[in-house]
């Protein structure tokens, strides 16, 4: 199973329950987590978890030019 959810480091502790959480009672499983700053994408990095991966705004925007052109016509 495959999940997503986002956060910052406001609410880094509480995402880390949401992967322990998952880990006990929905393995296998990815959690997908798109960080709003750099310190919630370095904390979750350096975890090196195969089945967390997070993803930095940088990537996400990157990855999506029609989101990136919608932004700068904002």
């Amino acid at each position: 199973m495959h999940f997503c959810t986002y956060f910052d480091e406001n609410y880094l502790v509480r995402g880390l329950a949401l992967y322990r959480s998952l880990q006990v009672h929905c393995n296998p499983f990815v959690l997908w987590v798109l960080c709003f700053d750099e310190a919630t994408y370095g904390a979750l990095s350096k975890l090196a978890q195969p089945d967390l991966r997070p993803v930095s705004l940088e990537e996400f925007g990157g990855g999506r030019p029609a989101i990136d052109a919608r932004q700068e016509g904002a």
